[in-house]
């Protein structure tokens, strides 16, 4: 089976690599200039896969008929920063919006666009994640299947990952301390292991799809806590004060503070 990566780089595709079963399945996988080609060598390696150049594609809107892809998978994300936010836009809302358009033209049965559970209102992240939502969501083409996954924080056990779980045991193997805010917002955190067992198990199973137009689902790992607990419980696990959590920061706005919950 041939499958479109739109971010061949992200967090998530770097996951999915490493679990697939890789003899099974052909990747074309999209790159935004040279500088990427070495970084994605190393992500795909024993992996068949071949690189395809996003200003070509975008040029020549029909190359991708040619390729038989059956699935196309968008994990393109680019959070906040104050500074940048044309390049958030540009990267979570124009660049795929594109792709989306032309992923239409070219006879791809799936297309599963990687999503997350926040509120529009929560930043600008989370905005442009909902424009693009809307923007696909109201495609009328039905000859393509279009599953949004939305999901909750991911997490995993390496300290050297960006997530909040990372970056607290990082804190708690090293004894030091974390400005928080109040933590009392409740999160649905998944692993990334887990996360990804699923996108491989809809990649399995396409055909019982095929009939939907559009399918949205919100996913966690069904086990809500408010970041204050999950903070103490790191703590206690390394056996560090749990004073060492300091919940003095203010909330940037009352959307940070919304509980969430998974519909699994």
């Amino acid at each position: 089976m041939n499958i479109l990566i739109t971010a061949p780089k992200s967090y998530f595709i770097k996951n999915l690599i490493s679990q697939i079963d890789k003899k099974l399945y052909y990747f074309y996988v999209i790159k935004k200039n040279n500088q990427d080609i070495k970084k994605i060598k190393s992500i795909f390696q024993k992996t068949k896969f071949k690189i395809l150049d996003l200003n070509t594609i975008c040029k020549s809107k029909n190359i991708l008929n040619k390729y038989k892809i059956k699935i196309a998978i968008n994990s393109i994300n680019s959070y906040n920063d104050e500074n940048k936010i044309f390049k958030i836009y540009n990267s979570n809302v124009t660049i795929p919006s594109i792709l989306f358009d032309i992923i239409k033209q070219s006879n791809i049965q799936y297309f599963i666009n990687i999503d997350t559970i926040l509120d529009q209102r929560t930043n600008f992240y989370s905005l442009t994640k909902y424009i693009y939502r809307n923007y696909i969501k109201s495609s009328n083409d039905k000859k393509i299947c279009i599953i949004n996954l939305r999901f909750h924080n991911f997490y995993s056990y390496k300290i050297n990952e960006k997530n909040f779980i990372s970056q607290l045991s990082k804190l708690s193997k090293y004894r030091k301390k974390l400005y928080m805010t109040k933590g009392v917002q409740k999160r649905d955190f998944i692993h990334i292991k887990d996360a990804i067992e699923l996108v491989i198990k809809i990649i399995e199973n396409n055909s019982k799809f095929q009939k939907f137009n559009y399918l949205e689902f919100n996913i966690g790992g069904n086990q809500s806590m408010s970041i204050l607990e999950i903070a103490n419980f790191i703590r206690k696990y390394y056996k560090n004060d749990i004073k060492l959590n300091i919940t003095k920061l203010e909330y940037k706005n009352k959307f940070e503070q919304k509980n969430y919950f998974s519909e699994n």
